[in-house]
């Protein structure tokens, strides 16, 4: 399909390296002084997580960092990433304190370029000949919406859920073929259960179609493919465990993954953070601004692209219907646990009409933890993607000149999931350069903000984004605790003394409460001069006395 010329077979490998700077657009400009992910979601929260899972983890994390001295436990929902985190982390350390930041990025273009890959090794099991070049399929993949979502959203967990398709895919050739395929399906099997409950979760949902395809090889050689089966399933069971275990007994109660939530789902089906853990089937076929909510998460599969790739896969249904039971499977799955339609919810007999995932939730109670079954829909793209490449390779293939028209035909495809989504593109940022006043800091110790660093959201408090996405690059302990989890009531209670005695004008009461912090450990007050703070730099120097610190806006009063 491409030219014979080294120059020719190279030039439309340019396309995935377009793609994947268009898709990441404008992260290329500034990896390190900007963060790529919307304010007000968790990109910051998922970049301190995996930043406490390199220092303290990989699972279960406890540490003094948060919430110092009471200390802070969390579960890292998606140890696979630290793979990728924590070498570009440790290598930058020395050059950049925006280490971090960097790292976090290289989780998410890795993970992008792993899922490309396994969409083009997809083509190659499922399609064999009639598989599209590299190249194409790649491209495709790159710039499939729901693969842009955690880019958006910054939750890391998704980033990784490529492993899922690979690793109940893998399963095949390892039970037909053995050989290297049995370790190169363990290791998926095994990545599928680090990157997360919601990888293994799918990896799970979609294996048993993969070996009900083996049917035929498991007649005629029963014994040596089960044993296959056993060298890649018992193993990885063994190996994830430790995963699931923490997930399942770690977590506090009120955390996601601590409970079902699919009875508070049932209850108020109409709540739009309800209605976004699943996906209208409308907005899986069109691009709709209305589906709920499209900051979060991308449902749309590309209209043209997902005509074409069902072409391809209904063509070769009757003699080969893996590929489209499994895009079909992922597809169902991914409109989550009843259906919608617009802002219609169907009811029969006053009663929802409840889809596989809140069948299957009903029946198996932890299903319902895992309960974002949007992101199964990168596992539908995946798998769509070098079927559509092939559609566009058997449409070039009729043109007088297919070398050209392909690369062609792959562009158009590509510019419609890129910039036909939901999804805000150039992907949203936010500032990630530390402020200097943690530089001129020239004692060690912990810090308390006043008034607290909170991000708001509609008026809604959230968890304390800047001075998390500040204390990775700082590395000092803090009194912030980050998502879904109050400030602890000392430390809570000595903040608002603080805050209380600066709009009253009381020094000794702030005096009482500087002395009780230090007898914590603490070493600083720092304050910001930020809009819509509470308590003004005038009013903290009337009761704290004048800073021993000020930078740029920023206050500092040492404790001891």
């Amino acid at each position: 399909m491409t030219s014979s010329s080294p120059l020719g077979r190279a030039l439309p490998w340019l396309l995935p390296l377009l793609a994947l700077v268009a898709t990441t657009w404008p992260l290329p400009l500034h990896p390190a002084g900007r963060l790529l992910g919307a304010p007000e979601i968790e990109a910051v929260e998922h970049l301190w997580t995996l930043c406490l899972g390199s220092r303290d983890g990989p699972l279960v994390i406890d540490t003094e960092l948060a919430s110092f001295p009471l200390g802070y436990r969390w579960v890292l929902a998606d140890p696979l990433n630290l793979v990728f985190f924590a070498p570009v982390a440790w290598l930058l350390a020395p050059l950049t304190q925006a280490a971090p930041v960097v790292a976090f990025h290289a989780v998410q273009v890795a993970n992008l370029l792993l899922a490309a890959a396994t969409a083009v090794l997809a083509g190659r099991l499922l399609l064999g000949e009639r598989a599209a070049p590299a190249w194409a399929t790649a491209t495709l993949a790159l710039a499939a919406p729901t693969l842009a979502g955690p880019l958006v959203t910054g939750m890391t967990e998704a980033s990784a859920l490529w492993t899922a398709p690979l690793a109940a895919l893998l399963l095949r050739p390892a039970a037909e073929r053995g050989g290297a395929w049995v370790p190169a399906a363990l290791g998926a099997a095994v990545a599928a259960g680090w990157a997360g409950p919601y990888a293994a979760l799918y990896a799970a949902l979609l294996a048993p179609l993969v070996l009900l395809s083996l049917l035929p090889t498991l007649r005629a050689a029963p014994g040596r493919t089960l044993l296959r089966l056993g060298l890649v399933l018992l193993p990885a069971l063994a190996l994830v465990a430790p995963v699931g275990w923490a997930v399942a007994t770690q977590r506090g109660e009120g955390l996601p993954g601590a409970a079902s939530m699919l009875p508070q789902v049932l209850a108020a089906p109409e709540l739009p953070q309800s209605r976004a853990l699943g996906a209208d089937p409308l907005a899986v076929v069109l691009p709709l601004s209305s589906a709920p909510p499209s900051l979060l998460s991308a449902t749309w599969l590309t209209s043209a692209g997902l005509l074409l790739g069902l072409a391809t896969m209904v063509g070769r249904a009757r003699r080969a219907p893996l590929h489209l039971s499994l895009f079909l499977w992922a597809a169902v799955l991914g409109l989550g646990v009843y259906l919608q339609l617009g802002t219609h919810l169907p009811r029969v007999a006053d009663r929802l009409l409840l889809l596989p995932a809140g069948l299957l939730s009903l029946v198996f109670e932890p299903l319902g933890r895992a309960a974002r079954w949007h992101r199964v829909l990168v596992v539908a793209a995946i798998l769509l993607a070098p079927a559509t490449a092939a559609a566009l390779r058997a449409l070039a293939a009729r043109a007088p000149r297919p070398e050209r028209v392909l690369p062609a035909l792959v562009v158009l495809l590509a510019v419609e999931g890129l910039v036909g989504s939901t999804l805000p593109w150039p992907r949203p940022t936010q500032d990630a350069l530390l402020p200097p006043l943690y530089a001129a800091l020239d004692r060690p110790g912990a810090i308390i903000a006043i008034p607290k660093q909170a991000q708001r959201v509609e008026g809604l408090a959230r968890s304390p984004s800047r001075a998390l996405l500040w204390q990775v690059q700082h590395g000092r302990p803090f009194a912030e605790k980050p998502m879904y989890q109050k400030t602890e009531p000392t430390l809570h209670a000595l903040r608002d003394a603080i805050r209380v005695a600066a709009l009253r004008g009381d020094p000794a009461r702030a005096a009482r409460a500087r002395g009780e912090l230090a007898a914590l450990g603490y070493a600083w007050i720092v304050h910001h001069d930020e809009p819509g703070n509470s308590v003004r730099a005038d009013q903290l120097r009337a009761v704290l006395g004048p800073p021993d610190v000020e930078v740029d806006g920023g206050l500092a009063w040492r404790l001891r």
